[in-house]
């Protein structure tokens, strides 16, 4: 009787390793989870490289680092040169502008000067209501963004935007929205 034949077993071919997350990958997820210092090594990386569009968000993100890291007044330079370029770049009545006034706002807000925050969301409610409408959810974003920095110094004034601003995510908001 003839001997068995072995049984050859294939090796399986081994898992590719993943590639690795792209710089943009990692930035995003470490703005995502609020990991300031990382964020900030990213985009003083990749600022340099990029124009136009690209560049002001960088911008706009670097801000967010530098007032997550406490550097208000280095946010605050960056956002007033973003406001500027965004202005002559693409006009008054752009989003982006609406997006950078209230960022800056905001952390004006935080620095204790709450006229010129006030001054900043109000702009930039007004370039969402002639960007998006009155109906729009970004502008019940803004008008509730609004009518928090009215509650501590003028609440009488605060009343209108948050109730217009509960109006719309009442209406225009999936149910399930944030």
């Amino acid at each position: 009787e003839p001997a068995p034949v072995p049984e050859v077993v294939a090796e399986a071919e081994p898992e590719p390793e993943p590639e690795p997350p792209s710089p943009e990958e990692q930035l995003e997820v470490a703005l995502r989870e609020s990991h300031w210092s990382v964020a900030r090594g990213w985009l003083q990386q990749l600022t340099p490289n990029t124009t136009g569009t690209a560049w002001l968000l960088r911008q706009q993100q670097l801000a967010r680092c530098e007032r997550g890291l406490g550097e208000l007044h280095q946010a605050e330079r960056l956002l007033v040169q973003a406001i500027s370029t965004i202005s002559q770049e693409m006009g008054e009545n752009h989003a982006e502008l609406a997006d950078a006034m209230g960022d800056l706002g905001q952390l004006c807000f935080e620095l204790a000067k709450p006229d010129q925050a006030e001054g900043l969301l109000r702009r930039a409610t007004e370039i969402m209501v002639r960007v998006h409408g009155t109906d729009h959810p970004s502008t019940a974003e803004w008008l509730l963004k609004l009518g928090k920095i009215y509650l501590p110094h003028r609440p009488g004034q605060a009343l209108l935007p948050l109730q217009r601003a509960q109006a719309l995510a009442q209406t225009r908001l999936p149910e399930k929205h944030p």
